[in-house]
């Protein structure tokens, strides 16, 4: 019986954390989608600067 609430409470845990597992790997993957955003922003503002000379 003490096994069985164990293993419950160790299910919900884990189910608990895949869930947080995947929220954060959307969240690594959107900033990792912003970053190459802002990087393309940079290197277009950086070429601007060498035209300017």
């Amino acid at each position: 019986m003490l096994l069985t609430h164990e293993q419950r409470c160790l299910e919900d845990k884990c189910a608990e954390q895949m869930v947080e597992i995947k929220s954060l790997k959307a969240l690594i993957e959107k900033l990792q989608k912003e970053k190459l955003e802002l990087q393309i922003i940079l290197d277009m503002y950086g070429q601007e600067g060498y035209d300017n000379r």
